[in-house]
């Protein structure tokens, strides 16, 4: 796919467990207030274990619409070429 010579250097804009997995777990987790840290665990685990595998396809093709527009930008900021 890309040479590991020329990938960018870690990017959170470039990064699917960053930009797309972690807000989702963050949204559905984080939708009601937890008593403690093994009640926000737990949430985690089972949003985490509803993710499906057309949910991970919607996100890789995320990636590649970012990847785009981060060369578009030549490696600068991007997240306006997104809308």
């Amino acid at each position: 796919m890309i040479d590991k010579d020329v990938w960018p250097s870690y990017s959170y804009d470039l990064n699917v467990m960053d930009f797309s997995v972690w807000g989702y777990l963050e949204k559905k987790a984080c939708a009601k207030k937890h008593t403690n840290v093994e009640a926000l665990k737990r949430s985690l685990v089972r949003e985490w274990d509803k993710i499906t595998p057309s949910m991970c396809a919607t996100m890789v093709d995320g990636f590649m619409k970012r990847l785009d527009a981060c060369i578009a930008a030549e490696g600068g900021r991007f997240d306006h070429l997104l809308k």
